[in-house]
């Protein structure tokens, strides 16, 4: 039972590593958006490398997939283990932020790229903006939560899959890691009211194609 545990681990780290080259790429550019138009200006180029079908399936579908999949196998483990050490403050943070991604990726994939493939569009800053319009007190906090979530759960995960994996990486002192926290969340809170229009002018965030697909719907009737 621990070997295979080990192996789960171990797949665990590769998938997760394997997953997050995509990850660190568009969240750290979600933390450009506070720079008038560098968000959508960086995407325009990244989007034909991630959307690649080698890509999009090789480093990010698939990963995330088995990411998942094995997070939940473990998870029964630890409940099957009635002697499991409790994990610390910042692995449970780790493994709540993680259960939190794992129950909206795919709502969020079907709201970005799915209707971007269905409709032929391309989404980013201004279907952020959108959202923010249309829904504020639900997107507000989702968008800080699903941040702040993503990017805390991918720094966290590399440091323990590269120790797994037998990289020595620079740890993080007690002291310092609630202020490292504190500026992840500072950093998406920023990229969020951006998107709401509280640093610059962002337009009509109703004047796009991405908002027209929810008019389309009857989900809103846009002014």
């Amino acid at each position: 039972m621990e070997g295979s545990r080990k192996r789960l681990l171990l797949v665990q780290a590769i998938s997760g590593a394997t997953f997050a080259i995509f990850a660190l790429v568009h969240l750290g550019n979600v933390l450009l958006a506070p720079i008038p138009g560098a968000f959508d200006a960086t995407a325009s180029w990244l989007r034909p490398i991630y959307t690649h079908p080698l890509i999009e399936i090789g480093v990010m579908l698939v990963p995330l997939v088995v990411h998942v999949a094995v997070g939940v196998m473990l998870a029964l483990g630890r409940r099957r283990r009635a002697t499991a050490a409790k994990p610390d403050l910042w692995a449970r943070a780790h493994r709540w932020s993680g259960w939190f991604l794992a129950t909206v990726i795919v709502g969020h994939v079907a709201a970005e790229r799915g209707i971007a493939l269905a409709y032929g569009i391309v989404t980013g800053g201004p279907s952020v903006s959108f959202a923010l319009w249309w829904q504020p007190v639900f997107f507000y906090p989702y968008f800080l939560l699903l941040g702040s979530a993503g990017l805390y759960h991918t720094l966290f995960g590399l440091s323990r899959a590269a120790r797994l994996l037998g990289v020595r990486v620079p740890r993080v002192g007690a002291r310092a890691r609630p202020i490292a926290v504190g500026a992840l969340v500072g950093a998406v809170s920023l990229a969020v009211l951006a998107w709401g229009g509280w640093l610059y002018d962002v337009g009509d965030p109703t004047d796009n194609d991405y908002a027209r697909v929810y008019e389309s719907w009857g989900f809103v009737e846009l002014p």
